[in-house]
């Protein structure tokens, strides 16, 4: 089971029910947060996951949830209640945290089993199955941030699914398992958002403004004006410091929608495409932010895409959601089907932390084909305005 040089290959045995969601859960654990390649084993019959090490050791882990719901998880009756706490020396907060299964852990004789169900955990949060189930709503069509699990519990600030991993990794080598010096490595990358540019003339404003928000964006217009704000020395500045720093920006930039949530620019406008042209010519990526319209309507969120990349002369890969406002598992259909190779919309909208359970970007699952998505999420974790 040895890979090359570098390289460290696991067996791991899956079982029905769901074996598409247990492979995709230990695939982010194993090959993208520790770096391991892995052989992967459909064997018949129900029963739990098993992970072996080159050496001999083995990890089985106990399957709660998915033998008792099947393929019929993503529904509100089926979402967690109290989270499970398990003390464990090698887990990194001295305890491991699931939402389903138990509280045993055996180990003995090159192997343990694991009762808490850390597998059917991550899946839980990465693939975001309970925003399908949850049926509330805020005012901008968003699953709320206190009905997040992960928030209700006050789980918010720890990334569990590294957390799994790292209790692996440790349970692995102390057993002289040899896993990869350099796993997933730390990336900071600064994302912007371009909501709101005033480069129109007080005409303008008035023309495009909604009868009930004109007096608030006049005198935000007028006050931009009166302190000569210079919103593209703004962005220049932003590109300074990320270049000072050795990082590559990126900037959501709009194309659509109506007031009055979204349309304050174009990227048609003279001011923005000299901005956009220089953020292209200094090696950041300009991408694509649609409208609170187009989070719901496919038409209006493949036209808008259009529009920005018939000004930009190039294809947009990346995106995000203006107001984080996603509706999965509507949403990666649309970016999959318009070619978004990369989101950056799954954060907390009123609070840093991690809502997918971990920030590595990882592939999404795609809950309607019950497969993994070419799109990957690369999860917002720190938001100036949280």
């Amino acid at each position: 089971m040895s890979g090359d040089a570098g390289s460290v290959r696991l067996a791991v045995e899956l079982h029905e029910p769901c074996v598409e969601e247990k492979r995709y859960a230990l695939s982010v654990m194993l090959s993208i947060v520790l770096g391991c390649e892995c052989e992967w084993r459909r064997e018949a019959g129900p029963g739990d996951s098993v992970v072996t090490f080159p050496r001999g050791y083995r990890i089985r882990f106990r399957d709660s949830f998915f033998s008792a719901v099947g393929d019929s998880y993503a529904s509100a009756g089926h979402l967690p209640g109290v989270p499970l706490r398990t003390a464990h020396p090698l887990a990194p907060e001295g305890e491991i945290v699931a939402f389903f299964g138990n509280g045993s852990i055996e180990e003995g004789d090159g192997r343990t089993v694991v009762g808490p169900d850390v597998v059917a955990s991550a899946f839980f949060l990465l693939s975001r199955w309970e925003e399908a189930a949850i049926a509330a709503r805020d005012r901008w069509g968003r699953v709320p941030d206190d009905e997040i699990y992960v928030r209700k519990q006050s789980l918010d600030g720890r990334p569990l699914v590294n957390e799994y991993a790292s209790w692996i990794a440790r349970s692995a080598e102390l057993r002289d398992e040899h896993l990869p010096a350099k796993p997933t490595a730390f990336e900071l990358v600064p994302t912007h958002d371009l909501d709101r540019l005033y480069f129109r003339t007080a005409g303008e404003m008035l023309a495009r403004a909604s009868a009930y928000r004109m007096p608030k964006r006049l005198a935000t217009w007028s006050l931009y004006r009166l302190l000569r704000v210079d919103q593209a020395a703004t962005i220049g500045r932003i590109m300074d410091l990320s270049e000072a720093a050795g990082l590559r920006a990126r900037f959501y930039c709009m194309a659509g929608g109506a007031y009055p949530l979204d349309l304050y620019y174009l990227p048609t406008d003279p001011p923005l495409r000299r901005i956009l042209r220089e953020v292209e010519e200094r090696g950041h990526l300009v991408c694509f932010h649609p409208s609170s319209v187009a989070a719901s309507d496919a038409g209006a969120w493949r036209d808008e895409k259009k529009a920005l990349e018939d000004c930009m002369g190039t294809p947009t890969v990346e995106a995000r959601q203006h107001y984080l406002k996603v509706e999965l598992p509507r949403s990666l259909r649309i970016w999959a089907d318009n070619g978004i190779k990369v989101d950056s919309s799954l954060g907390f909208s009123r609070k840093n932390g991690f809502r997918c359970g971990t920030g590595c970007a990882y592939p999404l699952f795609d809950l309607e084909k019950r497969t993994v998505s070419e799109v990957w999420e690369r999860p917002l974790l720190v938001m100036d305005a949280a």
